[in-house]
């Protein structure tokens, strides 16, 4: 049985592919941050949250991470500065921001996964930036990696409402009837 020279072309050139590939893909040209190689959690025995509340005696893990998150959010809405272009352009909704909780409690990889034109998402993760360090995750008494995912929404401001709801009526704008016949029989 003789092969073609064309095939055997053909087959040493598939051989060599199959070799050659895994050597070619294997490598990297960068080396990255030795933390994106360590297991990252997204959910842990006890999950990060914001620092604040590590001096209250609370009966109940849930009243600790409730106390945690008044405190994030309160350090969100004294921070976050929407900017005067989304507010002139009535820019308002929901942010959606994701980051990673590290062993030392600092925030990294912040990413935008749901964002808002004008500068609005810039502001967010502006605000994510300048947060303090976390109480990091545990898994099994360990501080672990953990990401998190925070919702941030823009409303607009609120009007003040004034004290006397009903509308004011100037009089040129109230019908005025005249010549009404009045039936005396009535009276």
């Amino acid at each position: 049985m003789t092969y073609s020279k064309k095939f055997c072309r053909f087959f040493i050139c598939i051989c060599f592919s199959l070799l050659v590939t895994p050597l070619v893909y294997g490598q990297s040209e960068e080396e990255g941050d030795p933390r994106d190689e360590e297991e990252c959690f997204v959910v842990a025995e006890q999950m990060p949250r914001f620092p604040g509340c590590e001096d209250g005696h609370f009966p109940l893990n849930s009243a600790l991470e409730n106390c945690a998150q008044q405190k994030m959010l309160k350090f969100i809405k004294d921070s976050l500065r929407v900017p005067k272009t989304a507010v002139d352009k009535n820019v308002y909704g929901l942010i959606v921001l994701s980051f990673i909780v590290e062993k030392d409690g600092s925030l990294t990889n912040i990413k935008v996964l749901r964002g808002l034109p004008n500068g609005c998402s810039e502001a967010a993760v502006d605000v994510i930036k300048k947060m303090p360090r976390w109480i990091p995750a545990r898994q099994r008494n360990n501080p672990v990696r953990c990401m998190q995912r925070i919702p941030i929404r823009i409303e607009p401001p609120r009007r003040q409402v004034e004290k006397d709801t009903k509308p004011k009526v100037k009089e040129e704008d109230v019908p005025v009837i005249k010549d009404i016949d009045v039936d005396e029989e009535d009276e």
